[in-house]
C-alpha cells in the first residue's frame, strides 16, 4: 500500500542529477589516469592488496609442501553494558591455508570458529553478535577457492571473504561469507577493475547486532543484515537468531525464506590512485530483481605542508533504486507504526519507512569529511544526508562517515548526521599506543501510521547520539599482537534508552 494522502514531499535528486554526478564523478578518474606514473612505493602498496602472495614451484608436487598457514585468533569480552548486552565473552579464529602458485594456479581454503569462553552470563542480557545463534558456538569452512592470477590479473572462484564497501562487516569475529566468483585486473598502474558475482552469503557473527542492536530490529534491513535471520526465543527466553550456520541465497537473505529465487548479486568496480594526492573507487551493486546500488568515494590531500602536516578533503555518494517488479511485490507493503500511548515504535516488525510514496526503493545518501592531519595528530569532522528511502544495505558493508560502532542512522530515511573525530599516536612515549575519540549527532525526520492498518500519520523527528572512545596498543614485542579496549555511550531516541557498552579485544595475526 502507499502512504496516506497528506504525507510530505521530500526534496529527492532526480535522475538527470545522478547522472551527472556519476559523469562528473568519472570524468575526474579518466582525467587522472594519463598523469604521471604511479610512485613506486604506491605501486608495490596497490600490488600488495591485489596479488596473493604466493611463492611459485616448478613441479606440481611441491604446492603443498611450499604452502603457508596464516590467520588470527581473537577475542572479544564485554566487560559491562546497559540496558541490553551485558554480557558476552567469546574467541574468534581464522586458520587459512593458501597452496604455492603452479603455472599461476594456486588453492586457498579458510577455516573459522568462535567459540564462547564460558564467561557469558545467558541470563544477563547477553550479547548476540561474538557467536551463532542461540549463543551456541560456530564453525564454518568459509572460505575454499581456486585462485589463477599473474601481475596484472587474478580470478578466484568458489567462497570467498569479498571485501568491498558495501559487504565488508568490521569489529567482527567471523566475517559475512559469500558464494560466487571475482575477477580483477589493473588497467594500468593507476586503476583496477573488478568483476564479481556471488549467489550465497553466510552471515557473520556480528549480523546479529546489526540486526538487534544497530538495526533496533525494525530497521534490519537499513544496518548491514537482511531478513534472512529468523528472530526466535532462544536459551533462557532470550530473543536470538536462526540462520547463520547456512549459506543462504542472496534473495532469501535480502527478503527471506519465501521470497523468489533470483540470479543473485553482480558487482563492477574501478579503483584509482594517481600519487598520494588522490584516490578514487566507483562500485555499483546490481541485486537481481531487487535493486541497484551504486556507491563511489573520493580522498583528495588538498594542501602539503613540511613535517606531516596535510589536509584531507572526502566525499562519498550512495544511490539505490528498485529493479524490476519483483521488488515492489516484495516491499511495497511495508508500513511505519508509532505508539502514541507509550511514546515508542514497536521493532517487532518491519512497520518503517523503507520505500517512497511510490512503493519503490529510492534512496540518495550524499557525505563529506574534512581531516586534519598534524604529525600523530588528526582532527576530523563529517556530515552525511539522505533524502530518500532508508538505504536496503543486507551485506553487512557500512561505508558512511558519519557511522559509529553502534549507530548507523545516516544510512535511514531523510537523516543528515554529524560526526567529530580525534585520534592521537602516542608512538613518542609509547611505540604502538593510540586513542580515538569520535562523537556523532543523527537526525531522522519521518511520517509514521499510528495503527497498524494506516490510519491517522505523524510526523515525528528521532535524534540519536553516540560517543566512542577507543584506546589500541600494537604490543612492539610481539609481532601481530593488538589490543584494543572500546568504551560506547548512545543515546537510544527510537528505542528510548541510553546505552553503554565496554568491550575489551585482544587480536592476533600469524
Amino acid at each position: 500500500m502507499g502512504f496516506k494522502k497528506g504525507q510530505r514531499n521530500h526534496h529527492k535528486f532526480g535522475r538527470g542529477q545522478i547522472y551527472l554526478l556519476l559523469l562528473t564523478f568519472v570524468s575526474i578518474l579518466l582525467s587522472q589516469v594519463s598523469q604521471a606514473e604511479t610512485p613506486k612505493e604506491l605501486q608495490q602498496g596497490m600490488r600488495r592488496k591485489f596479488i596473493e602472495e604466493t611463492p611459485k614451484v616448478d613441479q606440481l608436487n611441491q604446492i603443498f609442501s611450499e604452502g603457508k598457514f596464516y590467520g588470527y585468533l581473537r577475542l572479544h569480552h564485554i566487560t559491562s553494558g546497559s540496558p541490553i548486552a551485558s554480557s558476552g565473552s567469546a574467541l574468534g579464529l581464522k586458520l587459512k591455508y593458501t597452496t604455492a602458485s603452479y603455472n599461476n594456479i594456486s588453492f586457498a581454503s579458510a577455516f573459522y570458529t568462535a567459540q564462547d569462553t564460558g564467561l557469558t552470563d545467558s541470563k544477563n542480557k547477553p550479547a548476540q553478535g561474538l557467536l551463532a545463534d542461540n549463543l551456541e558456538g560456530y564453525d564454518t569452512l568459509g572460505e575454499v577457492y581456486i585462485i589463477k592470477q599473474d601481475d596484472h590479473e587474478k580470478i578466484q572462484a568458489g567462497r570467498l571473504d569479498l571485501k568491498s564497501p558495501l559487504t565488508e562487516s568490521s569489529v567482527t569475529l567471523i566475517p559475512n561469507l559469500f558464494e560466487g566468483a571475482c575477477y580483477q585486473n589493473h588497467l594500468n598502474h593507476n586503476t583496477l577493475l573488478t568483476l564479481g558475482h556471488v549467489s550465497t552469503i553466510q552471515y557473520g557473527t556480528r549480523a546479529a547486532t546489526e540486526l538487534f542492536l544497530i538495526g533496533d530490529s525494525a530497521y534490519a534491513l537499513a544496518t548491514g543484515v537482511g531478513e534472512g535471520l529468523e528472530r526466535v526465543t532462544g536459551v533462557d527466553q532470550t530473543t536470538t537468531t536462526r540462520g547463520k550456520s547456512q549459506f543462504m541465497p542472496i534473495s532469501q537473505a535480502v527478503l527471506g525464506k519465501t521470497s523468489k529465487s533470483t540470479q543473485g548479486l553482480s558487482v563492477v568496480a574501478f579503483n584509482f590512485s594517481n600519487d598520494s594526492n588522490l584516490k578514487a573507487q566507483l562500485w555499483d551493486y546490481y541485486t537481481w530483481g531487487v535493486m541497484n546500488s551504486v556507491y563511489g568515494d573520493l580522498d583528495y590531500t588538498a594542501f602539503k605542508f613540511d613535517q606531516g602536516h596535510n589536509i584531507v578533503l572526502s566525499f562519498q555518494f550512495l544511490n539505490q533504486t528498485s529493479a524490476g517488479e519483483y521488488a515492489g511485490s516484495e516491499i511495497r507493503n511495508r508500513i511505519s507504526w508509532y505508539n502514541q500511548s507509550t511514546n515508542k515504535f514497536d521493532p517487532k516488525n518491519l512497520w518503517v519507512q523503507m520505500i517512497n510514496s511510490n512503493g519503490d526503493v529510492s534512496s540518495n545518501y550524499l557525505g563529506s569529511r574534512i581531516s586534519w592531519n598534524y604529525q600523530d595528530l588528526s582532527i576530523s569532522a563529517a556530515m552525511a544526508q539522505n533524502n530518500g528511502s532508508n538505504v536496503i544495505n543486507p551485506y553487512g558493508g557500512d561505508p558512511s562517515y558519519t557511522s559509529m560502532i553502534f549507530s548507523r542512522d545516516s544510512l535511514r530515511a531523510h537523516g543528515n548526521s554529524t560526526r567529530l573525530g580525534l585520534s592521537y599516536d602516542f608512538k613518542p612515549l609509547v611505540k604502538g599506543l593510540s586513542v580515538n575519540l569520535d562523537y556523532a549527532d543523527f537526525k531522522n525526520d519521518n511520517q509514521f501510521f499510528t495503527t497498524l492498518t494506516g490510519g491517522q500519520t505523524v510526523n515525528l523527528l528521532t535524534q540519536n547520539f553516540e560517543t566512542d572512545f577507543v584506546v589500541s596498543y600494537k604490543v612492539a614485542s610481539v609481532k601481530g599482537l593488538l589490543v584494543r579496549y572500546i568504551m560506547v555511550t548512545r543515546d537510544n531516541d527510537y528505542r528510548k534508552y541510553e546505552q553503554t557498552h565496554n568491550r575489551l579485544v585482544v587480536n592476533y595475526a600469524f
